[in-house]
């Protein structure tokens, strides 16, 4: 299993998510996200600082192979800074986009399309099987 660590952050409200990618070709589905940390903003100086160090613990704690970054451009500038001092061994990965309030299928979705998580499998084809019981081998 490869784990993906996404930080969404805005001026009002970060939110830490991971992303389990399952490297098992018979399943079928996209990455499973979790939320983690939901921070809310009281000070807008501090909240940098303030995600930077959740953002220390929850790469602790979770040991993504890779962090995404996802915020408006000029909040990715300070909080890119902040990060590298933290994780300098991480893949950092940013997206310049706000982050309006969304659900994490959303997220999903929109990071899927921006090519940071992978597609998820086509559904297999279905097979046509004939009705009833099966033929006797006698």
């Amino acid at each position: 299993m490869i784990r993906i660590g996404i930080i969404t952050a805005d001026r009002a409200r970060a939110r830490f998510v991971t992303a389990d990618l399952l490297d098992d070709p018979g399943f079928d589905r996209g990455p499973r996200l979790a939320q983690t940390v939901d921070l809310e903003n009281p000070d807008e100086r501090q909240f940098a600082a303030q995600i930077a160090e959740t953002a220390e613990r929850f790469i602790s704690e979770e040991r993504p192979s890779r962090l995404v970054l996802v915020a408006g451009p000029e909040l990715l500038g300070v909080l890119r800074s902040e990060l590298s001092a933290h994780a300098p061994n991480l893949a950092l990965e940013e997206v310049a986009e706000e982050p309006t309030p969304r659900s994490l299928s959303q997220l999903r979705v929109a990071l899927t399309r921006r090519g940071v998580l992978p597609e998820p499998p086509r559904p297999r084809r279905f097979v046509d099987r004939p009705r009833g019981p099966l033929p006797s081998m006698r």
